[in-house]
């Protein structure tokens, strides 16, 4: 037999706690958070015998990677799930039905309550599960009650009309019962060594009489003087070892672990564990227990903890803590991050190193714990079985990755861009590319999200699952943080496929952790504006089912309403508090998928006081003079940047929605020649994208929302595609990817930037060069182009190992 748990998820801000136990024919997962399903991929684990999911709580640190999970499997024909989670989530689940439904694949969901189950939640003779749910009290804030208010008085005030249904926003203050799950997997007892020399003294033939006795039987053996005697196994064979108690305790809010360290708190995790814990009489050495610890920085900084939990568990246990506190310290995907570094050849510029924190002099060290204590990675493991591997171990080719993961060394320029919360450049706007890849997260890209930087206000174009990690790996922890809670306005969903919105929810529920814990005055004052979430009607049911579960202040506005912008009273909003209009086009994808035309409020004729002008300043096309008038400043200042969301090619309101956009992002999810498909799933290939663009007549663009069948980059070998993307000014989006695209003055923006003027030839000059040292380094996928297929999920499940 052999059994073993590891860590998948250490804590960091793209990989949540999770771990992942093995037998030889299931796998359980303890918690599913953003990113599970990446992380699978990078680390190899597969999910062929995945059989049940334990969460311990519910928010987005536990759940959020559920729903991407699930869809994967049923897609790729897995037998079924069994569910085990605190009460709450089938009703969340039934929400997501209505987006995200798989009728015909067996998931079973078992809600627990505060009472502890009386018997295990899983048992076979491999191993067993046993849980203790915990209930606490929490203080939680639902919204900043100001904020609904705060739109109307800009969408109504003026016209005195009243704001629409499509406005709602969530506005609960109440102490909040949250139910926290203890789990523990007790390993089946390890049968002792068969000893043939006690066999051969009373006379058992090798054989199958063998074979009896080490599963159990008695058998009957005839004596020399002709009598028959009966031998039990435990003649034979040595006794048994127990299996080892392996323990998920979640302790990620400090109000659940005042309610563990109470005298009865304590008294109550002390018995159940020494229940379980306890071995039989015929056992000669005690159960062996492993702890794994999912902790916050509050409770792992607190020196008390440790103490605790070694007179709760003993001090021969062994513990793993999993805490954000040092698992940033670490690239978790490493595939990513040495494509960075190949493409920081191509420029230096655009393409981001992956931010890791430095090591924490407050933090406790691995050097500080005791030998027993190991500090969570990913791929981290406990064996549990056989006896004679137990402990903790590491795959070779994993440790000497973390140690050297880099193999390229990457010449530094002077004028490299600097990781800040904007560019360098405080009138230069960029836009940060998240997540480039579709349907699916791979190793080298993950699911579409597109963060709008214009310097004062910020906004996402989509949030696929895992976005604020890749946020975080692009302008560090404290950074992401700052924007995502003072700069970030609106999050904007073009459809409600999973791969564009599943992030959404981990967004919202963190900028209002972040907001709880700002001064009163500030929490309600001009820094703290309201979060705008733009998207289809079922994205607003969505939040509302997920705000039942942990605090999120948000106000969801209906995609619909924006169809016809200049007419509605919350066409107002933008202009007045952020200078920018916004207005969605229908595009043919599924139902309620939307374009996006955002540009400057002046272009979009708005005056600087709010007030609807006559005529709309027109997007500069060419270089504006020296000595320009105040209406040539105004029109500088005018920009358009169109995305099209997933979408048929040539797309006729989007085309003249875009005509002469500073920049158009564009899908283009298939290569050339794959046209049937691309319109059986209504997307577009490279070649139609092109031809999209080229009706557009923008000043530049980019290509996004490639299948993960291309994981390092779209095919675009053939010379005309090459000549079309140099025509357009056209790029290609790879994650962490940075592109400054407009100056505030409509001045060039550097000489590493694609330029506002003149566009014709400037743009294309770095195209080229673009398109130059990208053939160059990448020769060789080019002349063996990689392909894989739509998910790796499939040779997971295809494979018979496991």
């Amino acid at each position: 037999m052999r059994a073993f748990a590891e860590w998948l998820g250490n804590g960091a801000a793209d990989a949540a706690a999770s771990v992942v136990f093995h037998s030889e024919e299931r796998r359980l997962l303890f918690n599913c958070s953003e990113g599970t399903q990446r992380l699978c991929i990078e680390y190899k684990v597969r999910l062929g015998k995945l059989s049940h999911v334990f969460l311990s709580r519910l928010d987005a640190d536990t759940c959020a990677g559920f729903l991407g999970l699930m869809l994967s499997l049923a897609d790729a024909g897995h037998a079924g799930l069994t569910m085990f989670a605190p009460r709450g989530l089938e009703k969340t689940l039934s929400t997501a039905k209505r987006f995200a439904s798989r009728p015909q694949y067996p998931l079973h969901v078992h809600e627990l309550g505060e009472d502890e189950p009386s018997d295990p939640l899983v048992q076979n003779p491999l191993f067993a599960v046993y849980a203790l749910p915990w209930l606490v009290d929490e203080q939680l804030q639902r919204s900043l009650a100001t904020q609904k208010d705060q739109v109307k008085r800009h969408c109504g005030e003026r016209r005195d009309e009243e704001v629409p249904e499509a406005l709602s926003s969530s506005s609960k203050n109440e102490v909040a019962e949250r139910i926290f799950v203890t789990y523990a997997v007790r390993v089946a007892d390890q049968k002792g060594r068969f000893v043939t020399e006690r066999a051969a003294a009373l006379g058992i033939p090798r054989g199958p009489l063998y074979g009896r006795l080490q599963r159990g039987e008695s058998i009957e053996v005839e004596q020399p003087d002709g009598t028959r005697r009966t031998v039990h196994p435990t003649d034979v064979m040595e006794p048994s070892s127990p299996g080892p108690l392996l323990v998920m305790l979640c302790a990620s809010s400090p109000d659940l672990v005042s309610q563990m360290q109470a005298p009865s708190g304590r008294q109550r995790l002390k018995q159940w564990f020494q229940r379980l814990a306890a071995s039989t009489p015929t056992h000669r050495q005690k159960r062996p227990v492993c702890v794994f610890h999912f902790l916050c920085a509050e409770v792992f900084s607190d020196p008390q903890y440790q103490e605790w939990a070694l007179d709760v568990f003993g001090a021969d246990a062994y513990h793993s803590v999993a805490c954000e506190s040092f698992s940033n310290q670490r690239i978790t995907f490493r595939g990513q991050a040495a494509m960075l570094e190949r493409l920081k050849f191509v420029d230096w510029n655009w393409f981001l190193e992956p931010w890791t924190a430095p090591a924490d002099p407050r933090a406790r060290t691995t050097s500080a714990l005791p030998a027993t204590w190991q500090l969570a990675q990913p791929l981290l493991r406990f064996n549990a079985a056989p006896r004679t591997t137990l402990g903790w171990a590491l795959p070779e080719s994993h440790a000497a990755a973390n140690h050297g993961w880099s193999r390229l060394n990457v010449p530094r320029e002077p004028d490299t861009l600097k990781r800040t919360s904007s560019n360098n450049d405080s009138k230069t706007y960029s836009v940060l590319f998240l997540g480039t890849g579709s349907a699916l997260p791979s190793r080298y890209r993950n699911v579409s999200a597109i963060l709008v930087d214009l310097v004062d206000h910020a906004l996402f174009l989509d949030a696929g699952e895992g976005t604020f990690g890749q946020l975080v790996r692009a302008v560090g922890l404290d950074t992401a943080k700052a924007m995502l809670l003072h700069r970030v306005r609106c999050i904007w969903i073009s459809h409600m496929h999973a791969d564009h919105h599943l992030g959404v929810g981990s967004l919202v529920a963190l900028r209002t952790r972040l907001a709880r814990e700002l001064p009163q005055s500030e929490r309600l004052g001009t820094a703290m504006m309201p979060l705008m979430v733009l998207g289809p009607r079922l994205l607003g049911r969505w939040l509302e089912a997920l705000a039942e579960l942990e605090p999120m202040s948000y106000i969801f506005l209906d995609n619909a309403a924006l169809l016809q912008s200049d007419t509605s009273p919350l066409s107002e909003y933008f202009p007045q508090t952020l200078g920018i209009h916004l207005r969605t086009l229908p595009v043919d994808h599924c139902p309620e998928a939307y374009g996006l035309v955002l540009e400057s409020a002046l272009a979009a004729g708005w005056d600087q006081n709010g007030s609807k002008e006559q005529q709309a300043l027109p997007v500069p096309t060419s270089a504006p003079s020296t000595a320009r008038s105040s209406d040539n400043a105004a029109a500088a200042a005018s920009w358009k940047l169109v995305y099209s969301g997933d979408t048929l090619p040539y797309d006729a309101g989007l085309i003249a929605a875009a005509r002469g956009a500073t920049l158009v992002i564009h899908e283009a999810t298939f290569e050339d020649g794959k046209e049937a498909e691309a319109l059986l799933r209504k997307h577009s290939t490279i070649g139609q994208a092109l031809g999209t663009i080229e009706s557009m007549q923008p000043q530049r663009a980019v290509l996004t929302h490639f299948s993960q069948r291309y994981p390092k980059l779209p095919l675009i070998s053939s010379a005309e595609t090459q000549q079309r993307l140099k025509a357009n000014s056209c790029l290609l989006a790879w994650d962490l990817m940075r592109l400054p695209w407009f100056s505030k003055d409509g001045e060039q923006a550097g000489s590493r930037t694609l330029t506002t003027t003149p566009p014709a030839v400037a743009n294309s000059d770095v195209v080229s060069l673009f398109l130059q040292r990208l053939l160059t380094e990448f020769a060789s996928e080019f002349e063996e182009p990689l392909e894989i297929a739509d998910s790796e999920l499939d040779a997971e499940l295809a494979s018979s190992e496991g």
